[in-house]
């Protein structure tokens, strides 16, 4: 009599695959969502509640703050990165590169020649967008695209979210520079330097993501030569939007009647900011990428 084996009548498993390189939308998320409840929990703790810190941990959470979006990003994205299969190369160089060429060239040329906020500030809503966009919008995001296409592009762009990783990582460099001038310049609440933080972050984010859409795009498919041009400006105008809108909420006269006033409405903007065009760049890079499968398909077929 033979032996019954179940073994037998167990199906193989498939051997699961192994996707090869880092999830780039997972860790923006996680480093976002972080930030997004530091600022929230903030907000409630010394704007809501109304509890005030010795001013020695004042100066160290304001340092910390500042430095919030490179530990995070260290954490969830370049330690991420050399622990899958195939890590994206040079990712730490453009953070770097980004960093340096922010600090000695973005910061002082709009600071200190182009005096942006001195002789935009008293103008209409209209003027002002169009004068952020074609100073500190063209500059920041120019800054980024030279750093992206003499470092990565295209010899390290293997896949459409490369591009998006490279990206972030200019944006988080320059956005640490950024919140690094502002305590510089002696912002002593914590509560106000997180709100500037999460803004800058999301400003530079939701650029630079836009951009890396263009570049993408010329890499993988370069049927329209007029995108990346389009998306540059694009990346601009959204700074040039985004800046003066964020200013007129923060100063506007609305009070929620316990002593908050606006810093609510320009958390939820900066919120808004970087949720909505992430949601509608993720939803163009799968279309392009399901584009890409379906013609690989048809050409498979013919």
């Amino acid at each position: 009599m033979s032996r019954y084996n179940p073994t037998l009548l167990t199906p193989p498993k498939e051997e699961e695959v192994i996707y090869p390189y880092r999830r780039v939308w997972y860790s923006i998320t996680f480093e976002v969502g972080i930030l997004i409840l530091i600022a929230v929990s903030f907000f409630i703790i010394f704007d809501v509640l109304t509890i005030s810190l010795p001013e020695i941990f004042n100066r160290v959470i304001i340092i910390l703050l500042a430095l919030a979006p490179t530990l995070l990003w260290l954490v969830f994205s370049l330690y991420r990165e050399y622990r899958v299969q195939e890590p994206r190369p040079q990712l730490a160089l453009v953070f770097i590169i980004s960093i340096l060429a922010a600090n000695a060239v973005g910061v002082p040329l709009l600071d200190n020649f182009l005096h942006v906020d001195d002789w935009l500030a008293l103008e209409d809503t209209l003027d002002r967008i169009i004068g952020y966009t074609v100073t500190v919008g063209i500059v920041q995001e120019g800054i980024k695209y030279t750093i992206l296409r003499y470092i990565i592009w295209p010899q390290h762009l293997r896949t459409r979210l490369d591009s998006v990783a490279y990206a972030v990582a200019t944006a988080i460099g320059y956005a640490t520079v950024l919140n690094l001038h502002f305590i510089a310049e002696g912002a002593t609440s914590p509560s106000i330097v997180v709100y500037r933080v999460l803004f800058n972050v999301a400003i530079h984010i939701t650029a630079s993501v836009i951009m890396s859409y263009g570049l993408a795009e010329l890499h993988f498919s370069p049927r329209n030569l007029f995108l990346l041009p389009t998306t540059l400006a694009l990346a601009a105008l959204s700074t040039g939007v985004a800046i003066p809108i964020r200013a007129g909420i923060v100063n506007a006269g609305f009070s929620l009647g316990f002593g908050v006033q606006n810093q609510l409405f320009g958390l939820l903007f900066s919120i808004g900011l970087i949720i909505v065009p992430m949601i509608a760049m993720i939803l163009l890079y799968e279309n392009a990428e399901n584009r890409q499968r379906e013609a690989f398909n048809v050409a498979q077929q013919e």
